[in-house]
Formats: structure tokens, sequence, C-alpha cells
């Protein structure tokens, strides 16, 4: 008999860099915002130096990540290798404090971050 373990995550991030991509969509502009405060714990030239890794190796510049989400996850994936888990769960922390009233409640084999966010992007 196996027991169902439940998954509790706590959010707590400030919303930085909100009004600084004013053109997107709601999603977009949430999305940037999102990643930003994430590799914002990195530091700002480590967040740069990730940002010129992505546009120049993975061809993703900072303003097609919401459009090119796939190749972005795999993109962090190469770069940081297990410890992008850490950067997934961030940038779900960041959409949690920017979209507080969006509510995820995936079965536990279902739970990703591509999920995560195709889910908030659905409901925007």
């Amino acid at each position: 008999m196996t027991q169902k373990q439940e998954l509790q995550i706590t959010f707590e991030i400030s919303a930085e860099n909100i009004e600084e991509y004013p053109e997107k969509t709601d999603f977009d502009h949430i999305l940037l915002t999102a990643v930003d405060s994430a590799f914002a714990m990195l530091g700002d030239s480590s967040r740069e130096a990730v940002y010129r890794y992505l546009e120049n190796n993975c061809r993703i510049n900072r303003r097609e990540i919401p459009c090119k989400l796939d190749a972005f996850v795999l993109a962090i994936e190469d770069l940081f290798g297990k410890a992008s888990d850490l950067i997934e769960m961030k940038i779900m922390q960041s959409l949690h404090q920017l979209a507080p009233e969006f509510k995820f409640s995936p079965r536990e084999e279902e739970f990703s971050f591509l999920s995560y966010v195709e889910t908030l992007r659905a409901r925007l």
C-alpha cells in the first residue's frame, strides 16, 4: 500500500522590475519579470552572463523566452544541470507573487515547470 504524499511549496519573493516589459502581453510581462527575479539571485554580472549565453549559444533573446519556452527550459537545464531545478523553483515563486490568484493543483506525476507555466499562460 502506497501512501500519498502532499507537496507543499511556500513562495516568497519580491516583484522587481515589473514595469520593464510593458509592450508584452500580461503573461509575457509576468514571465519575463519572474525570470529576471530568479536570475537576480545569481548577481547582476552572472544574470547578464546567463542572458548572453542564452542569446549567443541558444539563439534565445531575453524577450523571446515566453515564445521559446521549451528551448529556454532545455538551455537552463544544459547550463545549470541539476541546479536548474532551483532556478525553475525561483521562477515559479516569482510567478506566484506576480499572479497570486493563479492556483495550480496538478497530480504529482504531472507536475513540472513547463506544466506550471503553460497552465498559467492558459489562464491569463
